[in-house]
């Protein structure tokens, strides 16, 4: 396997046997990228979480991982992944084949080895773990992302449930008529070094079936931590949840943009480093996969108005491409 780069291209090897060798997942979906709202809305009830409850962040991703497949990521357009008989492919995620090839390439399955699910086989919820900082905590937007992931999976029969501290809980206490898990493990204002803290315990007490995480908004502008060396805190970061459990899917995601481009020159660095982390690992057999929340994500149309946390047509994007990278996975 490898991953390399052609000028604003990426180029992304897959494992073909999912169970044995985890996913590499670039791609980039998007359901919620119109419109010109530049702050949260309440929705099914909910209350918009202040910028002054958190001042933390992260979250970047693509969707999908695949059949041995092999796939060109242009970085600078809306994404793509490559198809599973093994040919090169470009998507273009705004057209009307883009969610068809994400699915396609995200099912991580092969005739012979099986599907890898790591959810429950006898209906039981699936149990998703949003480990991260405020964007997964839902500062502007009460529920973030999870809110339009639980509503995604509902449309499609699909048993999830969110897990993590329930200290932490927020969001609607409906969505789609049915009750909204709250609980998340999302730490405003905390760093890579900080979330490392909580692994294995107490963040994977509760034995998630898969992972997603969102960190590194705050290691950006650290004032005690190097930002060039963020990369290396979280592929050690990776490493502690994969050895925690090694049973669950972890997916990680390239950070979303910010309005500071001091800033955003950082997280364009650190997302790049982020394919190599992941390749390496699912290299060596691990369940990890990667999303790219930065592609696709208009910051005219998708950021609050501090600059760093989206708004909710930012968080309803981010939870439409969580979802595209896990969906064939659950049950």
């Amino acid at each position: 396997m490898r991953v390399s780069s052609r000028g604003s291209r990426i180029i992304a090897i897959v494992p073909r046997c999912f169970e044995c060798a985890g996913a590499l997942v670039i791609a980039t979906a998007c359901a919620h990228c119109g419109g010109d709202d530049t702050r949260a809305q309440p929705k099914d009830g909910q209350a918009p979480v202040s910028a002054e409850a958190g001042a933390g962040l992260g979250g970047d991703g693509s969707a999908a991982a695949s059949d041995g497949a092999v796939g060109e990521v242009d970085a600078t357009g809306p994404g793509a992944v490559g198809p599973a008989d093994g040919s090169a492919q470009s998507v273009d995620a705004t057209s009307p084949d883009a969610a068809k090839a994400i699915a396609d390439a995200g099912g991580a399955h092969d005739a012979d080895a099986g599907a890898y699910s790591p959810c429950p086989s006898d209906g039981g919820a699936c149990k998703v773990l949003p480990l991260g900082d405020s964007i997964t905590y839902g500062v502007q937007y009460a529920g973030a992302y999870r809110v339009q992931l639980f509503q995604d999976a509902l449309n499609a029969h699909q048993n999830i449930t969110f897990v993590g501290d329930s200290s932490l809980a927020n969001g609607p206490t409906m969505v789609g008529g049915v009750p909204f898990p709250q609980d998340n493990d999302g730490h405003s204002g905390w760093t890579i070094d900080q979330i490392a803290g909580l692994v294995p315990s107490p963040a994977l007490q509760s034995n998630p079936d898969i992972v997603l995480l969102m960190i590194g908004t705050n290691d950006m502008y650290s004032q005690t931590q190097p930002v060039a060396q963020a990369p290396q805190r979280l592929g050690s970061l990776i490493d502690k949840i994969v050895a925690g459990d090694g049973r669950a899917l972890l997916v990680v995601a390239q950070i979303t943009p910010l309005a500071n481009s001091t800033w955003e020159a950082q997280v364009m660095t650190y997302n790049a480093a982020i394919p190599a982390l992941v390749q390496a690992r699912a290299a060596m057999g691990k369940h990890v996969a990667m999303v790219d929340m930065h592609t696709g994500f208009m910051t005219s149309t998708m950021l609050s108005s501090d600059g760093v946390h989206p708004n909710m047509t930012g968080y309803d994007h981010m939870g439409d491409v969580w979802y595209a990278a896990i969906k064939n996975v659950l049950r």
